[in-house]
């Protein structure tokens, strides 16, 4: 997780990089997600957002493997 973040800001500081760095906020992984959901929600709202943005993403995602 820590590499991560660590990517991200080296990428969000690097002009050349920005094209990557879109790439990689646009789709984290599942690893990330699944580090939040350790997160103490009650301190965090924003995860609570996120997660609600994300989960319709991750539900399509589903289906269209389903439908294969």
């Amino acid at each position: 997780m820590l590499t991560l973040t660590e990517q991200v800001r080296a990428m969000s500081v690097v002009p050349s990089l920005a094209p990557q760095l879109h790439e990689t906020l646009a789709d984290p992984g599942a690893a990330w997600y699944a580090a939040l959901s350790y997160s103490a929600l009650h301190s965090r709202p924003v995860v609570v957002q996120m997660l609600r943005e994300w989960l319709p993403v991750r539900l399509n995602g589903a289906r269209d493997c389903a439908d294969r």
